[in-house]
C-alpha cells in the first residue's frame, strides 16, 4: 500500500470515528441497519408478515411473536452465503444511511461538503443488492424478466448474488467518499 491510499484510508476512518462519536448516528445506523435486515429477512413471507400484523382478530401480542420469530429463518431459510450478504449489506446500508443523515443536516445547516449524491446511489444499491441465492437481488429480479433476463441469472457463478457483491462494493465507495467529506473544511463548492 503506498502513501496515498494510506492517507486515503486514515481519512475514512477519521470521518467515521468523527461521525459516530455523536450518539445520534449511531442511532440512526442501527435503526437503519435493523430496517434493512429485517425486511431483507422478512421479504419472502412479506405477504405473511403484513397479513398477520392486520389481523384485527388474533391477540396483539401474537400479532408481533410471527415478525419476531421470523427473524430467526436468517439461519434455517437462507444460505451461509445468503445471510452474510444479508448482514453485510444491512450493515453497510445502516452506516450510510447514518452518514448521509450527517450530510444532509450539513447541508440545510449551510455547510456545504458535497458527497449526497454518493450516499443516495449507495443506499440505491443496497437496496438492489438485497435478496437471497435461491431468487437473486429481488428487486433486480423484478425486471429481469422484461428483456428476458431469468435465464441469465441462472447462468450466473452465483445465481444473481453478484447483485449483493456489487452492492457491498457500491456502499463500501459510498462510505468511503462520505467519510473522507465528513473531516473536510465546510466550504461551499455550489458558489
Amino acid at each position: 500500500m503506498d502513501a496515498a491510499q494510506k492517507k486515503s484510508q486514515m481519512g475514512v476512518w477519521k470521518g467515521l470515528r468523527y461521525v459516530f462519536a455523536k450518539i445520534g448516528y449511531l442511532v440512526i445506523a442501527s435503526i437503519a441497519a435493523a430496517l434493512a435486515f429485517a425486511f431483507a429477512v422478512w421479504l419472502p413471507n412479506l405477504h405473511l408478515v403484513a397479513s398477520t400484523l392486520t389481523r384485527s382478530d388474533a391477540p396483539l401480542m401474537l400479532r408481533l411473536q410471527l415478525p419476531v420469530t421470523l427473524l430467526g429463518s436468517i439461519v434455517t431459510n437462507f444460505s451461509p452465503f445468503s445471510a452474510t450478504m444479508i448482514v453485510t449489506l444491512s450493515m453497510l446500508l445502516g452506516i450510510d444511511t447514518a452518514l448521509v443523515a450527517y450530510h444532509t443536516k450539513q447541508r440545510l445547516a449551510g455547510n456545504f461538503t458535497g458527497g449526497f449524491a454518493a450516499g443516495a446511489g449507495g443506499i440505491v444499491a443496497g437496496v438492489l443488492g438485497i435478496g437471497c441465492a435461491a431468487c437473486g437481488s429481488i428487486v433486480a429480479m423484478s425486471f429481469l424478466p422484461l428483456v428476458g433476463g431469468a435465464g441469465i441469472l441462472a447462468a450466473l457463478p452465483l445465481g444473481g448474488g453478484e447483485f449483493g457483491v456489487l452492492g457491498i462494493i457500491l456502499l463500501g465507495s459510498s462510505i468511503a467518499i462520505l467519510a473522507k467529506k465528513a473531516t473536510q473544511p465546510l466550504i461551499c463548492v455550489e458558489a
